[in-house]
């Protein structure tokens, strides 16, 4: 459950509170944290030169007021260089802050804003409380021990000292609604294979359907395979556990002919199949849904967003398995769309659940297709594990997804389809092949094998492979699952 999220007209210096937050640039000062500085006779400016502070974003001091300030300490959040500051530093600054203030056993902290800044004051609102939400992010569902839950630690009220008018109001509910839907995302991803499998993530599916009034359609394996989708049923054939699509209609009360779908990656564990990955590339491997993950945390927050378009949420949940019926490699399989697929690799399965997704999409009347994957380690490789790549087939979209990405927090970097390229997935049996003989641009590879299924609608690919998953928290950046590309996905439906 949340923190309580409130306004206060409180004056920082007379704030009861566990954690007075001041915010702290590398040189100057804000007016809230001169104000306090005053009234407690220049002791944390003395603290800052003493600690040698430099105040670096997301670098955290604590000052323990001892009774000169209503506050029982307080935390100076260093956001860098004063000319320099974003939304996405005082996001960071707010998420260090709050972790301070929670393994110190605050159940209440305060934030004061940034004075001066280029941006406005519910910019910052939302800065401050979506970082205070995403970055005391714990997922505690399989720990038993008192001491490892740390039911001590947990924040119960953020307060944002600014004046409560609309904008503030309507800053905190969109914080509240992004940070709830990434954090969703996140716990989904965090659930161990066996616990979520694709008739698991179908009835998780049901229920977020139920409780957000969106349409629902599931597609069994025997319906697929009637309609033509060998793609997906080559790639779970060899699991226990049938594979199946899974669609999500969010439909505005205004008519419009725009149609968006949302298409995601939903391989709820990846073995490699026959194709088998060396065992430590599998540990992590829970991890390939985190694409269908993204749609759905997404889509259950449009009734409550109100996109002035239709949306449709489609997942290719499936499990990919070595067995006896496994695809091999060499088979060939026929997608929704009619073409025919060599499949060299079955670890590079992703791409063909993802055919019939986009398949499904073009079929249904889709005017705009973005997906969402981990599809290649070529781009973690290429970009790390703080950036996605994004491709498509339309400049305008491509622009308007970075630039949400951008908004929020979420980095993307343009990689090219070149046409000259089509000739690297050219088969000899079949009319492609799922990869190359070359270890060549593997990432956009994966792209150009996707652009076979989008015919008609502009398309945004995004492959989330690096930043879906963390070896270790940054700032407002889980460790494990981060719920990647969830924000990103809300802020550009906001913008529809």
């Amino acid at each position: 459950m949340q923190p309580k999220v409130t306004l206060s007209n409180s004056r920082p210096f007379e704030e009861a509170t566990d954690a007075l937050v001041l915010f702290v640039p590398e040189k100057g000062a804000f007016e809230a944290f001169s104000s306090v500085n005053t009234q407690a006779k220049n002791a944390l400016s003395k603290l800052i030169q003493e600690e040698r502070f430099k105040a670096k974003v997301g670098e955290c001091l604590t000052y323990h007021s001892s009774g000169i300030a209503a506050a029982r300490r307080i935390i100076l959040a260093g956001v860098g260089k004063k000319e320099e500051c974003t939304p996405e530093a005082i996001r960071r600054a707010a998420s260090s802050a709050a972790n301070v203030a929670r393994n110190a056993s605050c159940r209440r902290i305060s934030y004061t804003l940034p004075s001066g800044v280029p941006f406005k004051t519910d910019q910052a609102v939302e800065a401050v409380v979506s970082g205070a939400l995403l970055g005391t992010y714990r997922f505690l569902k399989f720990k038993t021990r008192d001491e490892d839950q740390e039911q001590e630690k947990k924040i119960e009220n953020i307060v944002v000292l600014t004046a409560a008018n609309a904008g503030s109001k309507n800053a905190i509910d969109r914080a509240r609604m992004f940070a709830d839907a990434a954090c969703f995302a996140r716990d989904l991803v965090n659930e161990p294979a066996n616990a979520l499998n694709p008739a698991v993530l179908e009835e998780k599916e049901r229920q977020a359907a139920r409780e957000a009034g969106l349409e629902i359609k599931v597609i069994q394996a025997d319906e697929l395979k009637k309609m033509g989708a060998g793609a997906i049923l080559g790639v779970g054939i060899g699991s226990i556990t049938p594979p199946r699509l899974i669609i999500l209609n969010y439909r505005p009360k205004k008519k419009t002919s725009r149609k968006i779908a949302l298409v995601g990656k939903g391989i709820t564990f990846d073995s490699g199949g026959l194709s088998l990955k060396p065992a430590k590339s599998m540990e992590t491997m829970k991890c390939d849904m985190a694409g269908a993950a993204a749609v759905l945390s997404t889509m259950r927050m449009l009734p409550y967003l109100k996109p002035n378009a239709q949306v449709m949420g489609i997942l290719r949940a499936a499990e990919n398995m070595p067995s006896g019926t496994a695809i091999r490699p060499g088979d060939v399989l026929t997608a929704m769309n009619g073409k025919t697929i060599e499949v060299l690799n079955t670890d590079a399965e992703g791409r063909l659940v993802l055919a019939d997704g986009l398949s499904w999409a073009e079929k249904n009347g889709a005017t705009e297709i973005i997906d969402l994957a981990t599809l290649t380690g070529a781009c973690i490789i290429g970009l790390g594990p703080y950036i996605a790549g994004i491709m498509g087939n339309d400049a305008g979209l491509l622009q308007k997804v970075t630039s949400a990405g951008n908004a929020v927090g979420e980095t993307f970097w343009e990689l090219p389809i070149p046409e000259d390229y089509r000739q690297m997935l050219k088969s000899d049996i079949a009319d492609i092949k799922n990869v190359a003989t070359t270890g060549e641009a593997g990432a956009i590879q994966g792209a150009m094998f996707l652009s076979n299924f989008v015919d008609k609608a502009k398309w945004v690919h995004l492959d989330i492979a690096g930043p879906a998953w963390s070896d270790k928290g940054f700032h407002y950046v889980s460790k494990n699952a981060t719920g990647f590309g969830v924000r990103t996905l809300l802020q550009h439906l906001s913008r529809v």
